[in-house]
């Protein structure tokens, strides 16, 4: 966790750790690299047109490219990746996030204490794993420009009968643990350079219009948002029954069975849902759940200082249970023009998504996955560079 005094001069910034830290998730907070020089970012030329391939379907030309106009919804890593694969090439994209920035699960929470003090937590994901070598090669352009770094704080769990912390190595296998460096997660960022990204709009109706090929987007409120060639689809709330029980309306899409996931216990989880539903949870309800979760860390018997600040979060699309994309890692239905990627398509982790979202993009491109991976590397190497602010 990070502290940032309001009064701060301009110039390098520098932070402290709190005296006492605590989150009601108790997720490690994130080390400090605020000191570091800012990173900036500038789009090179595209890159070549994808060719046609014998034997293949054919793929999708330059000049095709320049006159589509894909939706991605959600602005996620999956979204953010996939968006910036179709821009990077010559699509037009429009990004629609109900949230108030890119990165979802990624990005940082930023709480401000009632002295102006602001605290961060990276309370989604504070690290994640890389073992495919898709996935690979983007995280290693991310890796070469400082954006991502190999994780090297302690990582281990609590053994209760013990009394004290131990190695979590071994149940992590061999995969590289890496971590956003970047306090305001950069990466997520640098994945929408050269797309239109439109947040706080929530999709409330995605209509397709068989005369036109085409997909008519609207917001939650009514709003026309626009007609587009393609519509990809990465939050899992459009395609749930739990759409209807958060907005009164049926989801915008249905696509799979929704399935409740309970991280901590079945007894506690349920608890907490009956009382509170599928809608978005009260400040109060909230504030029970992060003192009855502190109370069981006291529990532990170690010797926990009173945390300066406590809150629980309870993410709306987390943890799937069984991914729905199968070995393509999306669902693509050609003869509507609609991929659907995210980590429930693949695996419950930052490395799913992002596959998720390349994979997605290779649908609309018309390519196999390994030719369209080909190119992966070089979008995300050459489209950026990095220098002071």
């Amino acid at each position: 966790m990070e502290k940032k005094e309001p009064s701060e001069a301009k110039g390098p910034r520098k932070a402290t750790s709190t005296p006492q830290r605590a989150t009601s998730t108790a997720e490690a907070a994130k080390p400090s690299r605020l000191d570091r020089p800012r990173a900036t970012a500038t789009r090179s030329s595209p890159l070549p047109p994808p060719q046609r391939v014998a034997g293949k379907s054919p793929t999708m030309s330059a000049a095709a490219a320049s006159a589509t106009n894909v939706a991605v919804i959600g602005g996620g890593i999956s979204g953010a990746v996939c968006a910036s694969l179709l821009a990077a090439r010559g699509v037009a994209v429009t990004l629609f996030d109900s949230g108030r920035g890119a990165g979802g699960r990624m990005a940082q929470r930023r709480e401000v204490m009632e002295d102006g003090t602001e605290l961060r937590f990276d309370h989604g994901a504070p690290y994640f794993t890389v073992s495919n070598d898709e996935v690979a090669r983007i995280v290693s352009g991310w890796e070469a420009r400082g954006l991502v770094a190999e994780w090297k704080a302690m990582f281990a769990c609590f053994d209760r009968q013990a009394g004290k912390f131990t190695d979590f190595k071994k149940h992590c296998g061999s995969s590289v643990r890496r971590h956003l460096e970047r306090d305001d997660h950069t990466c997520c960022l640098l994945c929408l350079l050269g797309v239109v990204a439109k947040f706080g709009v929530t999709i409330g109706r995605m209509d397709w219009i068989q005369d036109k090929s085409s997909w008519s987007l609207s917001s939650l409120d009514g709003k026309d948002l626009g007609h587009f060639d393609y519509v990809v689809a990465t939050d899992k709330n459009i395609a749930s029954p739990r759409f209807a029980g958060l907005t009164g309306r049926p989801p915008p899409l249905v696509a799979s069975q929704d399935v409740p996931v309970y991280r901590l216990t079945a007894e506690y989880a349920s608890k907490v849902i009956n009382n509170i539903g599928p809608r978005k949870p009260s400040a109060d309800a909230l504030a029970k759940v992060a003192e009855e979760l502190f109370k069981e860390f006291q529990a532990t018997g170690l010797n926990i200082p009173q945390p300066i600040f406590m809150k629980a979060h309870r993410w709306g699309g987390a943890f799937p249970a069984t991914a729905i994309g199968g070995d393509d890692r999306c669902v693509w239905d050609k003869s509507v023009k609609l991929a659907i990627c995210g980590d429930f398509c693949a695996s419950p982790s930052v490395e799913g998504a992002v596959l998720s979202g390349m994979r997605g993009a290779s649908k609309i491109f018309g390519r196999s996955h390994s030719q369209f991976a080909d190119t992966v590397s070089s979008t995300f190497s050459e489209s950026f560079t990095q220098g002071p602010n």
